[in-house]
């Protein structure tokens, strides 16, 4: 066998902190030694440093060349909601679909159960749906899934088990009807939504249930104690009061200067105030005790704890001891997580949850840089998250009758062809040309994602379709 090259997709699952840990991929290390000569190459969306680290060790890859691109979606709308009773989130869920009607979507549940439930309960008011998850037999599954692919169905309930590998460019939007086991998971299942490029949205449903459920889950799972720190970081993003998207990139490793104006948190900032000086006061607390504790150790060496292990240490001869003993110790958790959130903290799973701060938290630490900070807030101050447009095609300027038109067309040419609508075009480039209006080979190719390939196979229908709707609304 002449192999020039081994290629590992989806590498998180090599990892023991991976996202989904799949005992199968760590056998992949035993497949690496019977190569040494062999290049590998390792591909993942959602590894964050822990699981970069772990990746080369489990493969031995010895000084690999790392590539990593951007993480951040900007044509993705972040929106989380936390204890909402299940009978307001289901109504919350069936309006939502109502509006996007005709759009490809896919709601995520903890349980089967909840897939099956949910299912039917939007089913009830005429849309079309499908469950998923690993109960169903294989080629039941793989029935739901083509439909998905091929628009026969628009919305898929489903348990993590759908997803991976999917590349379906039109999905709309993802709802999470329960919080996800981690920032990994949650990162990749909502990047399913607006490949294409076009706005998307997400949401996020969470309450204490779910955090409970999966900490009992983590008990009887692989690595535990790693789980259920990751889970706890889940939890503190959705509860999280600054923009979502700094604390998404914050957590791969990748540093947002500015908000992002397009989260729950920043559509409705709270208020702030300036935190510089009790940033540095915990940011010296993790230089002098040289980055080695994690948040506990923390607030009890800023509080001046007596605890023995704080004694044990001898954290009680640090100059940042009871610093902080004003503030109490939850709030004190919440300012920490809020500068990990910041990207100033980088909490380091394989290291027992160690704090090591950041190029940006030594610059603060250093009087470089300024934070700010918020105080919790009252959830009932909150206001309703209001439907924005987000469109960078407005709606006024894509004509709706030929857009539905044109997705008519794309449908027919799918099913002749036997290929994803997709495939033929993107819902970006049919609202390109429902904006645009092209009506001459020219005008065609300069639409977004029309070659000179698209344009033999299937320009002179769509410029058909265009031509008839530019005259009936000339006469």
């Amino acid at each position: 066998m002449n192999i020039k090259l081994v290629a590992i997709d989806e590498a998180h699952c090599v990892s023991m902190w991976g996202h989904d840990f799949r005992p199968e991929y760590t056998q992949l290390k035993i497949f690496r030694k019977s190569l040494p000569n062999i290049p590998f190459i390792a591909l993942t969306a959602t590894a964050d440093k822990s699981a970069r680290i772990d990746i080369e060790e489990q493969l031995g890859l010895i000084n690999p060349k790392l590539f990593i691109a951007s993480f951040d979606r900007k044509n993705l709308s972040i929106d989380v909601r936390g204890q909402v009773p299940k009978r307001k989130k289901l109504q919350e869920i069936k309006r939502f679909v109502e509006q996007k009607k005709n759009e490809s979507g896919i709601i995520y549940c903890l349980s089967r159960k909840n897939t099956e439930e949910v299912a039917e309960f939007l089913k009830e008011y005429g849309n079309s749906v499908a469950f998923y998850h690993a109960g169903m037999s294989s080629e039941e599954r793989e029935s739901v899934q083509t439909k998905f692919i091929y628009d026969d169905i628009k919305i898929i309930i489903a348990t993590i088990a759908f997803g991976m590998g999917i590349d379906k460019s039109n999905i709309r939007w993802v709802i999470h009807y329960n919080l996800p086991k981690n920032l990994e998971g949650y990162y990749q299942e909502i990047g399913r939504a607006g490949r294409d490029g076009l706005p998307s949205e997400t949401r996020l449903y969470y309450n204490m249930r779910d955090f409970v459920l999966y900490n009992q889950f983590a008990d009887d799972g692989a690595n535990s104690k790693m789980q259920k720190e990751k889970l706890r970081r889940m939890l503190q993003f959705a509860e999280a009061k600054s923009c979502r998207r700094k604390i998404l990139l914050s957590y791969f490793g990748e540093h947002l200067i500015e908000n992002c104006g397009n989260c729950d948190v920043c559509d409705n900032p709270p208020i702030d105030f300036e935190g510089t000086l009790l940033a540095q006061k915990a940011l010296s607390g993790i230089a002098r005790m040289k980055e080695m504790e994690g948040i506990t150790m923390l607030i009890n060496v800023l509080r001046g704890s007596n605890n023995a292990e704080v004694i044990a240490g001898g954290y009680n001869q640090l100059k940042t001891y009871g610093v902080g003993k004003n503030i109490s110790f939850f709030d004190w958790r919440d300012y920490i997580i809020q500068l990990a959130n910041q990207g100033l903290i980088e909490i380091m799973y394989s290291e027992s949850s160690a704090l090591k701060i950041s190029p940006i938290g030594w610059k603060v630490l250093k009087g470089e840089q300024s934070v700010k900070l918020t105080r919790p807030i009252n959830p009932e101050m909150k206001k309703k998250k209001e439907s924005i447009d987000r469109k960078t095609i407005s709606e006024e300027d894509v004509n709706a009758d030929l857009f539905t038109q044109l997705k008519k067309l794309r449908s027919s040419i799918s099913r002749e062809e036997n290929v994803p609508a997709y495939i033929v075009f993107s819902d970006k480039s049919l609202k390109a040309m429902a904006s645009q209006l092209p009506i001459t080979e020219k005008q065609f190719l300069s639409i977004h994602g029309v070659g000179m390939n698209k344009m033999e196979k299937y320009g002179e229908k769509f410029i058909e379709v265009i031509k008839q709707f530019k005259n009936e609304i000339n006469h």
